[in-house]
């Protein structure tokens, strides 16, 4: 198996094992090994290599790396020291996995060949290939779209010489219907003033016009109205009832949600995205998943931790796709898969 690894690390510069870990080259610094035991999804670049070297179908290598991973897997637990030669070794401490870099590692050393499967290099070859195409194909509908757009300012330069005899035709009619419409306009404004006149002469009377016609109108004469008679009885006083003001009700607080309870792993497979000393810590982190809609979230014990469990599976391969698909989400969550059944991991 080490020998494959090696060629997908060298063809792409990083190997996923599934439910391992991710091997990765610092493009930084070349021949700078990383490791990330969060990235341990299956993405198919081992299988098919494995498939090709091996002679057999891509679920058969998929197996045949799960095998391996288990012994890698149980040998971590056991507190054993998980070795891949020409790359590093791998040893867990509480479940926190360490790596170090083997000193005689090169970058791009390994069988390329065993990683043709991938396609990695006949893909290098034909992105370059589309790449001038593309650029060639660009240039070209450049040139096309010049070309046409000097051809439509030629014609349009062409047609406006053709209309320009028009265009002095059109002045000299719109100049003869302008002199047209000036007597036309002063009839309007004259029939204006009259119908002025006219309405300030009807409906409003107390205008100059209406006073010219028919005189000034007489002032009205004011009735003087008779003083009220005195107010007798004596005044009463103003009662003020003051109402009891009754205290406000209280609103009952709402009560919050009870916290969670830490259980055993019962699942085969469970998706863990976190493992922490303190149970507070834990529940912290799955209340926090229940808000974003992973409703089956909980927390579970493993040996001396307290784990955020996102949700567990009593099949591998699902356990796998649902791991996958929860890092390509929105939330983009990492997380790795234990296995707490028959091998108590």
């Amino acid at each position: 198996m080490d020998k494959y690894i090696k060629a997908v690390l060298a063809a792409d510069n990083r190997v996923i094992i599934p439910r391992f870990g991710c091997v990765e080259e610092s493009k930084e610094e070349p021949g700078k090994l990383a490791f990330n035991a969060y990235l341990n999804y299956e993405d198919g670049k081992l299988a098919a290599a494995v498939s090709a070297g091996e002679n057999i179908n891509t679920q058969q290598a998929i197996e045949k790396i799960a095998e391996i991973v288990d012994k890698y897997n149980n040998r971590l637990s056991d507190g054993e020291t998980v070795s891949i030669a020409g790359i590093g070794s791998f040893k867990s401490d509480d479940g926190v996995v360490s790596f170090n870099q083997a000193e005689d590692y090169k970058s791009g050393d390994g069988d390329i060949s065993l990683g043709m499967g991938l396609g990695l290099a006949s893909d290098a070859a034909t992105t370059v290939e589309e790449q001038k195409q593309a650029e060639e194909q660009n240039q070209a509908e450049e040139q096309n779209q010049a070309e046409e757009q000097n051809q439509a300012e030629e014609q349009s330069s062409e047609a406006n010489d053709d209309k320009a005899p028009e265009d002095e035709g059109s002045h000299e009619y719109e100049g003869a219907a302008e002199k047209k419409r000036w007597p036309l306009a002063v009839l309007v404004i004259v029939l204006l003033l009259i119908i002025m006149w006219l309405l300030l002469f009807v409906f409003f009377k107390d205008n100059a016009v209406y006073r010219f016609f028919h005189g000034t109108p007489k002032p009205a004469t004011e009735q003087v109205a008779a003083p009220a008679p005195a107010d007798t009885t004596a005044a009463k006083k103003d009662t003020v009832v003051m109402e009891e003001t009754k205290p406000a009700k209280k609103v009952k607080e709402k009560e919050k949600p009870a916290p969670t309870v830490a259980r055993a792993l019962e699942s085969r497979y469970n998706v863990i995205v976190g493992s922490y000393k303190e149970e507070a810590t834990a529940i912290k982190r799955v209340e926090n998943l229940h808000a974003k809609g992973y409703t089956d979230a909980f927390v579970g014990i493993r040996k001396d931790y307290f784990v955020a469990v996102i949700k567990d599976f009593t099949d591998i391969t699902q356990a796998e796709a649902y791991q996958e698909k929860i890092v390509d989400g929105p939330d983009h969550i990492e997380s790795w898969i234990t296995n707490s059944g028959e091998n108590g991991r």
